[in-house]
């Protein structure tokens, strides 16, 4: 660990910029410890491997088995109330939704990509018989989604810096439930998938490489097809673009545009096939009910900031600590 404490005193270099060169030997206990840190996260969540399917998972498992109330198709999963009243009257008269549901209850989530993997456990993965071989599909997930973050880590930290980022990464609990519940495989591909694309952009704006450029553009497409996880993330892609001043504005409006316009064609399809979310207590569409967004937001960025800032779960707001 020497090298990566004598490393560690440098300032990190700027993003897109040429890092100060590190040994390889430095770089292979770099990969080293992540591949440790990795292994003792996985061993953390390996009790999920266990565990049985949950919630939306029901859902899914019925789609497949072409018991749902509405026939699906493998890309549609995420499709759980549809906007027509007729959709939701035969969930009505099925029981899967409650009597009193609101009359204009809408839970439908655009995910193609995402939902194709999920019917895949079915399929291939006989998930329908044990619910295993899909919590293991999704740790391979979460791994891949440590690996694309100690290579982001590696591009705009210090070593020993990056490295101490990775294990926090393998131990933070907030990774726990998408290997626990199926349903929630969106969200780890999107946030792989986004990942890498960071990962992309930043090697392309510092040795220019082409194809790492459209590496980018095709995960950042990938993800979007995966769920609206990833626009969050986008945000991080459009902030290290426009904070580069070494190049002038229109140009970097000109790198930004094929990265924003998959966020754009997911608003516009979500929208005109009819997805999106309304009726709901848990769900809150910006785009549907944006007054309704802003005051839940006063709420939950004071507890997102917290969580971040102060490690204090959000979920103490609504149940109490352990």
């Amino acid at each position: 660990m020497r090298d990566l404490e004598v490393l560690a005193v440098r300032p990190s270099d700027q993003i897109g910029q040429q890092p100060a060169r590190i040994s390889r030997r430095c770089a292979s206990r770099y990969w080293a410890v992540v591949a440790v840190a990795l292994a003792f996260g996985s061993w953390l969540r390996a009790p999920a491997l266990s565990g049985s399917l949950i919630s939306d998972d029901w859902d899914q498992y019925a789609m497949y088995a072409g018991l749902y109330p509405i026939r699906r198709s493998p890309l549609d999963f995420f499709n759980f109330v549809p906007s027509d009243s007729t959709g939701r009257q035969a969930l009505l008269r099925s029981g899967r939704l409650p009597w009193w549901s609101d009359p204009n209850i809408h839970i439908a989530f655009l995910r193609p990509l995402a939902s194709a993997l999920v019917w895949a456990d079915y399929a291939l993965l006989h998930a329908d018989r044990t619910a295993r071989p899909a919590h293991l599909h999704s740790a391979v997930w979460w791994a891949a989604s440590g690996v694309a973050a100690a290579a982001l880590f590696q591009e705009v930290l210090p070593p020993a810096a990056a490295a101490i980022a990775v294990m926090l990464y393998a131990v933070d609990d907030a990774n726990a439930l998408p290997v626990a519940w199926c349903a929630s495989l969106s969200e780890l591909v999107a946030v792989t998938l986004m990942t890498w694309a960071l990962w992309a952009h930043l090697d392309w704006k510092r040795r220019r490489v082409a194809r790492s450029r459209w590496l980018c553009i095709a995960l950042v497409w990938m993800a979007m097809a995966s769920g609206e996880h990833a626009v969050a993330l986008s945000a991080l892609l459009i902030a290290c673009e426009l904070s580069d001043h070494s190049a002038s504005l229109s140009a970097r409006l000109r790198t930004l545009w094929p990265l924003v316009l998959p966020i754009v064609v997911l608003v516009v399809v979500r929208a005109s096939l009819g997805y999106g979310a309304s009726g709901s207590r848990f769900y809150v569409d910006p785009i549907a009910d944006p007054v309704r967004y802003l005051r839940a937001a006063a709420t939950s960025v004071p507890l997102l900031a917290g969580d971040l800032g102060l490690g204090g779960a959000p979920d103490y707001w609504y149940r109490s600590p352990p």
